[in-house]
């Protein structure tokens, strides 16, 4: 007969379980993401306005090659990335990415760094360093929440990416106006470093506790471990009928994941240990190979071609058929990211609700799908302001709506696909392929938009991407 297991006993097996370290740990450690992820998208967009002036006689070509550079760099870096996430672990590959994502501010910011060529490699160490900061990243709050806390986690978290993205060029346009080019860098830096000294007391606080231990660690009292919930074990509770009414009851929690300082154990149970880098490269590959990781993958591809897409050419679109100048076309554009920005906690928070946790994330993707859909259909097709501007908003819900419930839905593929026998490495494999597949995106948008505008015009364009974002493959992963 099944029982109530004693908490004393499974407190002795797992001392770390109920440290205190609960909602704070956790909250440091998701301050330290979201921080990360606002430090690198702000560098990602504050160059939009500063680049054409720092650079007003190179041609659109080099300039555009500038700013895919990132995406290219960052997309190639996932690989390794991924590899080295799952040997080093998510804090150290976040420790590290932040030291890279200082030295390519600090480069932008210095004045000689203000030519093409200094330009161009300090993007290219950018996205060496946000392929470590998303994978890490997501890697990190994934072993550290359960799964009916993720998608509110990751939610929050990307909610960094929005503010980042809504105060990029804005921020960069006033600063730059007022105080030149170094000081938006240098600003920048600042919040880098404030970042770095939050993960530094991270790394501290959780120093000696390994990443197999790290979710019990931050365990607070509201996650229920003692009923069973906590993730790596398991529960018996034997209660035996003997003659005359005497009951012998056995109760029992043995934890699957070995304590901290068993590392024979923990070595045998991880494939070798953390520092089995082909182990991670296998799970890469089996994270490839699976059909549900791959559509999740090819949704981010396709929302983040769409945006990578509409950014140069809703521009276009603005001053050729509204005669807006920048900061009123930026401030139209703005519109879209505040969409976002409403929508990620949104999002996050229906993922984790009892109804939504199994199927709710694939029918929330296909509904940003088809916002997506008719989104971008009505800004080419539907030839009114106001209409343009709620179709903005409509985008950028969507990209809310796909970007918010794919991380929460990966993170449970890499725990029930891809096997738990080296659980970090699989998180970092799904979430590199995440990363990938947005990086792509915003490489192949901006070529696929000019070639459809340039053959066939706008309009091919919009009936193009509203045609290809149809949710019809979602609901099948």
């Amino acid at each position: 007969r099944v029982g109530a297991p004693s908490p004393h006993l499974y407190k002795s097996c797992t001392p770390n379980a109920y440290v205190g370290h609960g909602s704070m740990g956790r909250g440091l450690a998701l301050g330290v993401v979201a921080a990360a992820l606002f430090a690198d998208y702000l560098l990602l967009t504050i160059v939009i306005p500063i680049y054409p002036e720092l650079l007003p006689t190179t041609s659109t070509g080099a300039l555009g090659i500038l700013f895919a550079s990132k995406a290219i760099c960052q997309c190639i870096c996932n690989v390794p990335a991924a590899s080295l996430v799952g040997r080093w672990g998510p804090r150290t590959c976040l420790c590290y990415a932040l030291v890279i994502l200082l030295i390519s501010t600090t480069g932008a910011a210095i004045p000689a760094g203000h030519e093409y060529g200094y330009m161009l490699a300090a993007r290219c160490v950018q996205g060496a360093a946000s392929s470590f900061v998303m994978t890490s990243g997501m890697s990190l709050l994934a072993l550290i929440y359960p799964p009916d806390q993720r998608g509110a986690a990751m939610g929050d978290a990307m909610g960094g990416v929005a503010l980042g993205v809504l105060t990029g060029p804005l921020l960069g346009g006033a600063l730059y106006d007022a105080y030149g080019a170094v000081v938006p860098f240098a600003i920048i830096a600042g919040v880098v470093a404030i970042d770095g000294v939050a993960l530094t007391a991270l790394l501290t606080q959780t120093a000696g506790v390994s990443d197999d231990q790290l979710g019990r660690y931050m365990a607070g009292p509201d996650d229920n471990i003692d009923a069973g919930e906590a993730r790596g074990s398991v529960s018996t509770d034997l209660t035996l009928d003997k003659p005359g009414d005497q009951r012998i009851s056995l109760d029992k929690r043995e934890p699957l994941l070995p304590p901290p300082d068993d590392t024979e154990r923990s070595h045998s149970l991880n494939g070798g240990g953390r520092g089995n880098t082909a182990s991670s490269g296998s799970v890469l590959c089996r994270a490839l190979s699976d059909p549900g990781i791959l559509i999740v993958a090819g949704s981010l591809i396709l929302a983040n071609t769409a945006i990578g897409c509409l950014e140069p050419l809703c521009q276009l679109y603005l001053r050729e058929f509204y005669d807006m100048v920048a900061h009123q076309r930026g401030l139209v554009w703005s519109i879209s990211t505040l969409g976002y920005l409403i929508a990620t906690p949104l999002a996050g928070c229906l993922a984790d609700k009892p109804a939504f946790q199994r199927v709710g994330s694939r029918y929330l993707l296909a509904g940003g799908l088809l916002v997506l859909s008719v989104g971008v259909a009505a800004i080419f097709l539907l030839k009114s302001l106001p209409l343009t501007m709620a179709a903005l908003g409509l985008i950028g819900l969507a990209l809310g709506l796909i970007d918010t419930p794919s991380q929460p839905l990966l993170a449970h593929f890499a725990e029930t696909r891809l096997g738990l026998v080296d659980e970090t490495a699989a998180f970092g494999a799904v979430f590199a392929v995440s990363d990938s597949a947005t990086s792509l995106g915003f490489v192949l948008g901006p070529l696929l938009g000019t070639w459809l505008v340039e053959a066939q015009g706008s309009s091919a364009f919009g009936y193009f991407i509203a045609t290809a974002s149809k949710p019809h493959v979602v609901s099948h992963v």
